[in-house]
C-alpha cells in the first residue's frame, strides 16, 4: 500500500542510492525537487528529465536541490550516463511507493510524479500521474524557481 503523503507533510525518509552509496535528500535553501521516473526507458519521463537539465541553472540560483529517482540502480546509471544530468540520478526500489506513487493496471504500470519541498523538507508541490505526460508541472516548477530567486524564503509548506 503506498504512503499517501499530501502537501504540507514532511517528505518521508526515502531509502535511495547514488552510484551504489546511500543518498539522503537534503533540501537546498529554498527546497528540493524530486522527479520520479516511471522507468529508465520511459520516453516521456526522459523528456521531462531533459527539460529539468535545461533548468539546472535556474534551480541552482533559486536554491533548490534536484534529484531524479529511478526505480532501479541499472536504470539510474543508464539515465545519468545517457542524459548527462548535472544532478544526481538515484535509485530506490520503494521510493516511489513511499511518496504515494503506486503500480497500477494490475501492478504493471509504475506511476511517475514530482515532489517539491520547501527548505525545511515540507511538501509544497505533489504530482502523481499514471500517464507520465502530466507528471512534471513545468510551469509551476519554473514559477517556484523564479519566486525563490526574487524572494528568498518565499516557499513554505
Amino acid at each position: 500500500m503506498p504512503n499517501l503523503i499530501k502537501t504540507g507533510d514532511s517528505l518521508p525518509k526515502l531509502t535511495l542510492a547514488y552510484r551504489g552509496s546511500p543518498f539522503r535528500v537534503t533540501p537546498g535553501r529554498s527546497g528540493a525537487l524530486l522527479y520520479f521516473m516511471r522507468a529508465a526507458n520511459c520516453a516521456v519521463c526522459r523528456a521531462h528529465v531533459k527539460r529539468l537539465v535545461q533548468f539546472a541553472s535556474q534551480a541552482e540560483a533559486a536554491g533548490f536541490t534536484v534529484a531524479i529517482v529511478v526505480p532501479d540502480a541499472a536504470g539510474a546509471a543508464e539515465v545519468a550516463s545517457s542524459l548527462k544530468t548535472p544532478f544526481p540520478v538515484v535509485s530506490g526500489s520503494e521510493a516511489h511507493n513511499d511518496v504515494g506513487l503506486s503500480k497500477v493496471l494490475f501492478g504493471i504500470v509504475q506511476q511517475s510524479g514530482t515532489v517539491v519541498t520547501d527548505g525545511q523538507g515540507n511538501v509544497v508541490v505533489l504530482v502523481r500521474a499514471t500517464l507520465p505526460t502530466s507528471a512534471f508541472p513545468e510551469d509551476e516548477v519554473l514559477a517556484l524557481f523564479e519566486r525563490s530567486t526574487t524572494h528568498p524564503g518565499a516557499i513554505t509548506g
